[in-house]
């Protein structure tokens, strides 16, 4: 994903950003729940997220869906979305051993969403109300959740602000399924570079 010349003014900005005694919101709940659904991978996601106390990294701009399990991270772009820093805490390993899987065909309903474990960030429309309602559907197709190297079970990080205050939670849900070999991926591009560098970008200016 290319980094818009306007994120990195921001990210500039977002230097000497911090906390400034915002009370935290009161914490809700995004789900991300995994499926197979025939021949592909149903991707379904449901619930607010409060970022009124996350740090804005910028906007950025992609197309694709991603599933990264050991990262952890999952993206449905369709367009342009913005950007908030978070400390994700909970299960180290992930929602399995897989790597990135970003199909070349797909097809979505809903908003643009995500997030970012690894580097610590979400992925929500822009002008997101914090804590309004959220939802989208993808589909990967030609995929399996044997595939995708995930694992059975829920796991849920919860989402940290700067001043170390938590705010939110992410849980994602993988039913029991049968483990199918399927053929590699046409298209694995990295999740999200240019969102990673983003937030990679501003945290590093921040701990300056």
């Amino acid at each position: 994903m290319t980094k818009p010349r306007s994120v990195v003014a921001v990210l500039v900005l977002l230097g000497m950003a911090g906390g400034f005694g915002i009370p935290a919101p009161a914490r809700a709940a995004m789900t991300f729940a995994l499926s197979q659904s025939g021949a592909d991978v149903l991707v379904t996601a449901s619930g607010p997220l409060n970022v009124a106390t996350l740090t804005y990294v910028g906007d950025s701009q992609d197309r694709q869906v991603a599933v990264f399990p050991n990262d952890p991270s999952i993206l449905q772009a369709d367009g342009a979305f913005s950007v908030y820093a978070a400390t994700f805490v909970g299960p180290s390993g992930g929602f399995g051993p897989g790597g990135n899987t970003s199909p070349a065909s797909w097809s979505v309903t809903g908003s643009n969403l995500g997030f970012f474990g690894g580097e610590g960030g979400v992925a929500v429309p822009v002008g997101y109300v914090s804590g309004s309602p959220l939802g989208t559907t993808f589909i990967m197709r030609d995929q399996t959740l044997g595939g995708l190297g995930v694992k059975t079970g829920s796991y849920t990080w919860t989402l940290q602000d700067d001043s170390g205050r938590t705010v939110d939670s992410i849980t994602v849900t993988i039913p029991v399924f049968e483990d199918v070999p399927v053929p590699a991926p046409a298209s694995a591009a990295l999740l999200a570079v240019g969102l990673a560098g983003l937030v990679g970008a501003s945290r590093r200016r921040r701990a300056a």
